[in-house]
């Protein structure tokens, strides 16, 4: 399988664990991702009536609905994979995660997009810009428990298993949320890998081509960066090695 976007991480746990069940978090447009997912069981979730979701509504009041008996599904249902793509405001992102685990199958798996993004990057569809690689920062200095990978692609695809990882503890949760410590050196006194680009949004690995255009995505994950130790970056050869 050419490992290119986000739906084909998704199906690539559904073909290889035989997952059965599917909820999408931010349908956004159904033919880009939901349309392309093989599983038999598929629900979606999304506010915005012009998604045509399921269940029209926010996250927070699905899992509530779901949780007080409200819905088709039951309470105690578990999906199989979850694909995180809704408000990518990490407050909104802090309370998606938490929720997906409760409602995860026992060899289940979390996908989030948008993980890469600098504080500051706006595009069409995210014009306030976006923060979600601070849930997941938040998540690897904490969560002992999971298993967390970043793959470079489409924005960064973001990978969440049970398991273990050692959580960052090189400085306070406080520090690692900041974006000047996100595009960070490992070694400040080395040099820069990205010098020689002039960034999308200070710390996304595109380049800028002027007036707000993004340029070529940087297929580069170099253990200078601070984040590619915070994410952890991978690349799409790595990816296939970890999960194989």
């Amino acid at each position: 399988m050419s490992l290119k976007e986000r739906k084909d991480v998704i199906n690539y746990f559904v073909d290889k664990n035989n997952y059965n069940s599917y909820l999408e978090i931010g349908l956004y447009g159904a033919p880009r991702t939901f349309n392309n997912i093989g599983c038999e069981i598929k629900n979606s979730v999304d506010p915005n009536p012009a998604a045509n979701a399921e269940y029209c509504t926010t996250s927070d009041d699905f899992f509530k609905d779901l949780e007080e008996d409200l819905l088709m599904i039951p309470p105690d249902f578990k999906w199989d994979i979850i694909f995180i793509d809704g408000d990518h405001y990490h407050e909104t992102v802090d309370r998606d995660v938490p929720n997906a685990l409760n409602h995860l199958s026992d060899n289940g798996t979390i996908v989030m997009h948008d993980c890469a993004y600098g504080d500051q990057t706006k595009t069409r569809s995210n014009p306030r810009g976006t923060d979600v690689w601070k849930s997941w920062v938040r998540l690897r200095c904490t969560r002992p428990d999971l298993k967390m990978n970043v793959v470079n692609i489409d924005w960064g695809v973001g990978v969440i298993q049970r398991g273990t990882q050692k959580v960052w503890d090189k400085d306070p949760l406080e520090k690692c949320l900041t974006n000047d410590y996100f595009v960070s050196l490992m070694d400040e006194n080395s040099v820069n890998p990205l010098d020689s680009y002039s960034l999308y949004s200070n710390g996304q690995f595109l380049t800028d081509i002027g007036e707000g255009k993004i340029g070529t995505y940087i297929d580069d994950v170099h253990p200078n960066l601070t984040r590619t130790h915070l994410m952890p970056f991978i690349t799409k050869e790595r990816f296939y090695e970890i999960y194989e």
